[in-house]
């Protein structure tokens, strides 16, 4: 959730950084960090740009919802807070997108999604099962 900030940011210097030369410095942000009040906003902002500038259409009834239509194919992705659930009409298209994703971003490929937001999630031949 590191987004770029547009406010100075300063904060102490982290234990074990402080010595007598530098005990009156402070560490000025470049990023955000995780647990700042203005994280969320500015890793939202971040994604967002991505998404819209890799030719993604937000929905206008749910802002975390992105979707992007090429050919006959699809590509939906998901963002709750910092995860995001990817589907597409396409494998090679959703491994793509991922690995897109991994270069811009630092993130960590948990593979078929199981569990989300209270809903079990099965992959069945047949199809996907969900259960609470």
């Amino acid at each position: 959730m590191n987004g770029n900030l547009h406010e100075k940011n300063y904060m102490q210097q982290p234990p074990g950084f402080i010595t007598i030369e530098t005990s009156s410095l402070v560490c000025k942000l470049n990023k955000s960090l995780y647990g700042l009040k203005y994280a969320p906003r500015a890793w939202y902002e971040k994604i967002d740009t991505y998404f819209l500038k890799n030719g993604f259409k937000r929905y206008k009834y749910n802002r975390n919802l992105y979707v992007k239509n090429f050919g006959d194919e699809v590509l939906i992705a998901v963002l709750y807070v910092d995860d995001l659930i990817i589907a597409g009409s396409q494998l090679a298209s959703i491994q793509e997108l991922k690995d897109n994703l991994k270069n811009e971003f630092e993130m960590i490929d948990l593979g078929l999604l199981h569990y989300f937001l209270g809903l079990h999630i099965w992959h069945m031949v047949n199809g996907i099962f969900l259960s609470q």
